[in-house]
C-alpha cells in the first residue's frame, strides 16, 4: 500500500510531498495502520520552513 499526502508553503514558495509504503507487517490484526505520513510531513515542513512549518495535528 501507498500512500501520499502534500502541503503547499506559499510563504517558503515550496511545496512539500511525502509518499508512505506499507509492508504487510504494518497492518494490524484489523488492517489498521498508524498515519505516519502526517508526521512526517510536518517534521519535514518544520524543518524546510521553520517560520511557515505545516502546524501540527490537535492532540499530537
Amino acid at each position: 500500500m501507498c500512500a501520499a499526502m502534500n502541503a503547499p508553503v506559499p510563504p517558503a514558495k515550496i511545496a512539500i510531498t511525502v509518499a508512505v509504503t506499507r509492508e504487510p507487517g504494518a497492518f494490524d490484526d484489523d488492517g489498521l495502520y498508524s498515519n505516519g505520513r502526517d508526521a512526517l510531513l510536518r517534521q519535514v515542513g518544520a524543518h524546510l520552513a521553520p517560520n511557515d512549518a505545516p502546524p501540527t495535528r490537535p492532540g499530537a
